[in-house]
Order: C-alpha cells, then structure tokens, then sequence
C-alpha cells in the first residue's frame, strides 16, 4: 500500500514531463517569443531606469534668475552687495557699540572709518561729525570727513574741513593735497590749487604722494 501511494504521489510528475517533452514545434515558437518578449522588456526596464537619474539630474541643474526688486539709488547709504561679509559684521557690531556708549568718540571714528572702506558717504558724515562733537576733531579726522563732503560733491565743506585740519596741524599733509585736489578738479580754481602744492612743497620739499610720484612732479603734470 504504501509503495502504491509513492507510485500514485510521483505519478503528476511523470506525466507532467511527458506531456511537456511532446508539445509541439509552434508551441516551442510561442514559449521562445514569449521569453524574448520578457527579456526586451527587462532590457528597456533597465535602459529607462538608467535615465531617469541624468534626467533628474538635469532638471535639478536649471537655475531661475529673479530680478532684484530694487536697485539702489546712487545716494543710497544702504550698504551695497560689493560689501564683504566681514565689512558689514564690523559695521554692525560698531553700530551697536556706539548706541550702547554714544558718548565715546573713539568708536564713533571707528564707525566713520568703516563707512569711509564701505564708500557709505552719508553715513561717515555722521559718524565723522559725531566724533568732531565729542573732541576727536583731529586733522586725520577733519580731512576724512573732507574727503567724504567731496565725495558728496559738496567741495565748499570740503574745502572747510581741510583748512580746519590745517589749523589743527599746521604741518598736516594730507589735508593739503585734498584740498588741493579739489580746488583743482572739483572747483576749477587751478591756480589756487596749485599755489597750495607749491606752499606744501616749500614747508616738506620731500614729501611724496601715496602712488611715489613727488610734489614737483604732481605740479608739473597739473600744469
């Protein structure tokens, strides 16, 4: 009994086999196009799935540009996007120490300084001014604060600030070149300005202009 149960268990198999070693010639052609059929579709499974990453990729490369929503007038005091990180941390922290101790001059020329690198005109003015106030009216300071009226194109204070440097410092250099300067180019007083170089030249016969060149020979390319 239980050989004739093994038989009968085995049995499914064998005829299985047998039924699958006689099918016919055009049933092995539907098999073969049927696995070719699998195959191509696991080949373009493939191909598509190796796309969609450089697919994605370039979509996630396309950069939108949005328009500024304003541009900055040229008196603006605003500090401007050519500011360096650090300029714009120094001159915040500054900001800060000044409301927190107004009365300090040396902070308030410091902060002046800041926006004198920055080329924040209006804003050195007041810091410049505000330490003049408080007794740091040195010739180093009136002649920044000059510089920064000129770059206002207002040359009158300009010119004021230098002579009042001069008067702090009879010696003062730098507050005659820039009044000079601006005689020359701003207010096309030639000969004034020229009259000053020639003064600053007889008091500091070797004084030499930032870029090397010497009095004499500034005066002679003026001329």
């Amino acid at each position: 009994m239980e050989k004739n149960q093994k038989k009968r268990a085995n049995a499914p198999l064998e005829t299985s086999k047998t039924q699958l070693s006689s099918t016919s010639s055009s049933h092995m052609i539907s098999i073969s196009t049927f696995l070719i059929a699998i195959l191509l579709a696991f080949l373009m499974g493939i191909g598509i799935g190796s796309l969609l990453p450089s697919l994605l990729k370039d979509t996630s490369q396309i950069v939108l540009t949005v328009p500024h929503k304003q541009t900055p007038s040229p008196n603006s005091t605003k500090p401007q996007p050519s500011q360096s990180k650090e300029e714009l941390q120094n001159i915040a922290a500054l900001e800060k120490a000044c409301a927190e101790n107004p009365k300090h001059a040396e902070l308030w020329v410091k902060l002046g300084n800041s926006y004198f690198d920055a080329n924040l005109y209006q804003d050195a003015i007041a810091a410049y001014k505000n330490a003049c106030s408080l007794g740091a009216d040195t010739a180093n300071v009136l002649t920044d604060l000059g510089i920064m009226y000129r770059k206002t194109k207002l040359f009158h204070q300009a010119i004021a600030m230098f002579k009042k440097a001069q008067e702090k410092d009879p010696k003062h250099v730098e507050s005659r070149i820039n009044e000079a300067i601006v005689l020359y180019f701003d207010l096309n007083q030639k000969e004034e300005a020229l009259q000053v170089l020639q003064n600053l030249q007889n008091q500091h016969p070797a004084a030499v202009l930032p870029d090397g060149k010497t009095l004499q020979q500034f005066m002679n390319e003026l001329r």
